[in-house]
């Protein structure tokens, strides 16, 4: 927990330019006794160097404070606390900030909206929201756009294996153009689970694999250290290719810095297995206790948003902007999986891409 005095001593000097604390010893006093907060330290001196503080007002969570040291500012602090605190909740998270504080692109980069507008003061709300989707190998951004507009992401793992679909490939530059990769699988079938499918025997395919991709990419600005990823990811220790796909998204998110708060549904509700496809959904909603579910545009297809507002719950859907980058100097191809993305971008820029979407 933040101290009383690493509280006053912070927001002392600045006082009177975003925000305006009357008597900041008072404020510091009813945030300990009534609040809570998340802390940043450096792990050799135990230095605070970012915290947020937070209220929790009963159906939301209220956000008083995010603070980083001058020293320290620029290098996403602020922003992993605000992760933190996203998937540790399943309300909505309120806040105020000031028309000219730069902390609002932050805000804004995690899906936090414009709720009110009172003079100077920008009243900011991001919804608390379930996703649910098919574990994908490596997939596109629009995939991770669709984890990154949720506080919960649940790979359905123990629905039927769709074959020709994007749960073992996806695509790749290599010549100039796009390439469908595949990972082959022993005895597929579309009556058996994903979690139940397994990655082909004949390890061979990982060897193969692992040459098209320096064939594709060893060119690429960031190819030795994606390639490690990538090659951490194929001979870790999995059998089904619903392991195989959350390791290379899971993995991803290591690389990148960034939390990732998951589950399984073969795990954390199997007992809604039968279930009609948008039935299911609503139910794990509830037992998770969400009132917001976002999919990709595709569910626009397959779930009405009236028969989940009849269950209580707002059905949103996540549309990406797909921003070009800099590949092998030819025009931009868009949508490839991740692997692409991450070949040409750091993950400072990557961690920005993964914020160019929004929910409708």
């Amino acid at each position: 927990m933040v101290s009383h005095e690493e509280i006053v001593s912070s927001l002392m000097p600045l006082n009177g330019r975003y925000f305006n604390i009357a008597n900041i010893n008072a404020y510091a006093s009813k945030l300990l006794t009534q609040g809570s907060s998340l802390e940043q330290r450096l792990a050799d001196s135990s230095e605070l160097i970012a915290y947020a503080l937070y209220y929790d007002n009963g159906p939301a969570l209220f956000i008083s404070m995010l603070w980083t040291h001058p020293d320290h500012q620029g290098r996403g602090y602020a922003k992993n606390l605000l992760r933190r605190l996203i998937q540790a909740t399943t309300k909505d998270i309120h806040l105020e900030v000031h028309k000219d504080n730069p902390a609002r692109g932050l805000y804004f980069s995690l899906g936090f909206q414009c709720a009110s507008n009172n003079a100077d003061i920008i009243g900011m709300t991001r919804r608390s929201a379930l996703a649910v989707m098919q574990p994908y190998l490596f997939p596109h951004l629009g995939y991770f756009h669709l984890i990154e507009a949720s506080n919960l992401f649940v790979f359905y793992d123990d629905v039927n294996f769709i074959k020709k679909g994007w749960i073992n490939r996806n695509r790749i530059l290599a010549n100039g153009s796009d390439q469908l990769f595949t990972i082959p699988l022993h005895k597929a079938s579309q009556n058996r689970f994903i979690n139940e499918t397994l990655v082909s025997r004949d390890q061979s395919w990982m060897h193969k694999f692992n040459q098209t991709i320096i064939h594709a990419y060893q060119k690429a600005p960031f190819f030795q250290q994606v390639h490690q990823l990538i090659t951490t990811t194929l001979f870790s220790d999995h059998t089904s290719i619903a392991d195989l796909a959350i390791h290379s998204i899971s993995n991803t998110y290591k690389y990148l810095e960034i939390p990732l708060n998951y589950a399984r549904s073969s795990l954390c509700s199997p007992m809604t297995k039968g279930l009609d496809k948008a039935e299911r959904l609503i139910e794990l909603c509830k037992q998770m206790d969400f009132a917001r579910y976002v999919n990709s545009p595709g569910g626009a297809k397959l779930y009405c948003k009236s028969q989940f507002k009849a269950n209580g719950i707002e059905l949103g859907f996540v549309k990406s902007d797909y921003l070009p980058y800099k590949q092998h100097g030819q025009s931009f191809a868009p949508s490839l999986s991740i692997i692409d993305v991450l070949m040409f971008n750091d993950p400072a820029r990557v961690r920005k891409l993964l914020t160019t979407y929004e929910v409708i």
